[in-house]
């Protein structure tokens, strides 16, 4: 942490340490920031890593919480993990929702289909009631949402998940939209944002259109709008809150994106 040229401090706790139940079996895993946040004096860091733990056995996201009330020496608060790499996350308020995409491989029996969240040290698995799925999924994927209050460091709401996979998502205070696919193109699905809960509400097909990224979604008055590129040109599908598409525009601007 610097305070213009001068460093006043510096972190570096981060954990590198070998992830496995048995350290001879694998070598050291690299955790890699990928985002941070500052929120009042919290400093929130997210980190991602391949993962060689007998229970999250493919990747881990890891969010480590600082207290900087004195900034010249940052105290490490708590640390939350989830299965998975990061897909996006997003802070309102106090709230960390964290979004994560993990990737189900090699499941030679229900073990291996398991989902992790874990505080501190402590690994519970994602209890199937709070698991969904997307109809004619075809990627055997997890999309995996949490919040983290960063006041108190604690988890307020149980972690949601949807089998089938997850790319880009819009947020804003009190919904997240999340593309993902299926057999038939691309699937949007919306889930209410609370303090204590999560929940998975609708979902709308929009298409095989191509969705550039974050920017080519919004919502507006209960609105939800979104931007494609298909091989006839240029979309806008406008859906309610209900996501029953109530208006759309084709073709606009062809070989164009």
């Amino acid at each position: 942490i610097y305070e213009g040229e001068k460093l006043i401090s510096k972190i570096d706790d981060i954990e590198r340490k070998n992830l496995s139940a048995n350290a001879e079996e694998n070598t050291t895993p690299i955790e890699r920031i990928q985002n941070m946040y500052v929120k009042d004096n919290h400093l929130v860091a997210e980190t991602y890593c391949d993962s060689v733990n007998r229970l999250l056995y493919s990747s881990i996201t890891k969010i480590y919480i600082y207290d900087l009330t004195d900034i010249t020496s940052p105290k490490l608060i708590n640390t939350f993990s989830q299965s998975g790499s990061e897909i996006s996350s997003r802070m309102i308020g106090s709230q960390l929702y964290l979004v994560t995409n993990t990737f189900i491989n090699n499941c030679k029996n229900s073990d291996d289909c398991i989902i992790y969240t874990g505080e501190g040290e402590e690994y519970t698995p994602v209890e199937p009631t709070n698991i969904g799925c997307i109809d004619n999924a075809v990627e055997p994927n997890y999309i995996i949402i949490s919040s983290i209050d960063i006041e108190n460091c604690k988890r307020t709401a149980q972690t949601k998940a949807i089998f089938g996979c997850g790319s880009e998502i819009y947020c804003n205070e009190n919904n997240m939209y999340i593309l993902t696919y299926n057999e038939k193109g691309r699937v949007v699905v919306k889930a209410t944002l609370s303090r204590d809960d999560i929940k998975f509400t609708e979902k709308a097909d929009i298409g095989e259109g191509y969705v550039n990224n974050q920017f080519s979604m919004d919502e507006y008055n209960g609105y939800f709008r979104i931007a494609t590129t298909d091989e006839k040109g240029n979309n806008i599908l406008v859906f309610d809150d209900k996501l029953n598409k109530i208006g759309e525009i084709k073709g606009i601007a062809k070989d164009e994106e």
